[in-house]
């Protein structure tokens, strides 16, 4: 597994392509609540290098991931998928509050 990293070394969780999500993982901001919303993004091009940042879903869209959390509770947001999760198009974020900037770390095979 290696996470999706942007040429500076930050993670990405918005990358056009096809892959298999293994794991997710972010780092929640010291006293705030998370939402995190990220899909399959269909109406993505091939010629695209980078995915969206949405208002809303679509029916071209496929959740991928949706986590909520708190930092009082757990500092972490990740889930583990038991088998991998393909995106055939990329991943496009809908929602993205309250997690620190460069820690949510999509791992791929």
């Amino acid at each position: 597994m290696q996470p999706l990293l942007c040429p500076g070394g930050y993670g990405v969780p918005v990358k056009a392509g096809r892959y298999k999500v293994c794991q997710i993982h972010g780092i929640i901001d010291a006293g705030q609540s998370a939402d995190v919303h990220i899909v399959d993004d269909g109406t993505l091009e091939w010629s695209d290098s980078m995915g969206n940042l949405l208002t809303s879903k679509t029916s071209n869209q496929k959740t991928l991931f949706r986590c909520k959390g708190y930092s009082s509770t757990d500092g972490h947001l990740s889930v583990t998928f038991s088998e991998p999760v393909d995106v055939k198009n990329g991943m496009s974020l809908i929602e993205y509050t309250g997690i620190e900037p460069g820690t949510l770390l999509v791992y791929v095979r």
